[in-house]
């Protein structure tokens, strides 16, 4: 039913799918610009991945190393340390018609496989916690949290709600 595709380099035509998708998603005031999406995905450090039907995307990962993550987030995030051979979740979307059908399994279970080719030892993240996402993700990696705590206000859901910041170990 689905598909998943690692880039290995920019596509126009897949970032006009993702903005779509994350205007479907996201409130407009959480949504990243195309800027954003092309820096990211025009980064080869970077890890990207999309979930196809058909030529739809209907969910896209994108993972930075953990040490660019902590660059840009340890003035938001000053309990945030460093960590060696982990990658950052920077954004994670499933379109809300596909939910309940597998797809967040398929996209996480090639997420692994593809961190763990590139070396990694675990994954860090800043995940909503209203939307019961940060419970998904803790039963998924079920045991394997190395570090989870509440960060009140999260910058990157417009503050107006709180993140549970957490790294899982493989």
């Amino acid at each position: 039913m689905f598909d998943i595709e690692v880039l290995s380099e920019f596509r126009e035509d897949v970032l006009e799918k993702i903005l779509l998708l994350e205007a479907k998603v996201f409130p407009p005031s959480w949504q990243f610009e195309a800027e954003y999406f092309q820096e990211k995905l025009s980064n080869p450090e970077n890890i990207n991945l999309v979930a196809l039907k058909g030529s739809d995307i209907v969910g896209y990962a994108m993972l930075v190393p953990h040490s660019q993550a902590y660059e840009e987030l340890e003035e938001d995030d000053p309990q945030m340390t460093e960590r060696e051979n982990v990658f950052y979740f920077e954004a994670l979307d499933v379109d809300p018609d596909e939910k309940g059908k597998g797809l967040f399994r398929l996209i996480m279970g090639a997420v692994v496989e593809e961190t763990k080719k590139r070396g990694a030892i675990g994954l860090s993240m800043h995940v909503r916690v209203v939307n019961g996402l940060s419970d998904i993700f803790a039963r998924y990696f079920d045991g394997k949290i190395l570090e989870k705590r509440r960060v009140e206000g999260w910058i990157g859901f417009g503050e107006e709600e709180p993140a549970d910041y957490t790294v899982f170990g493989y």
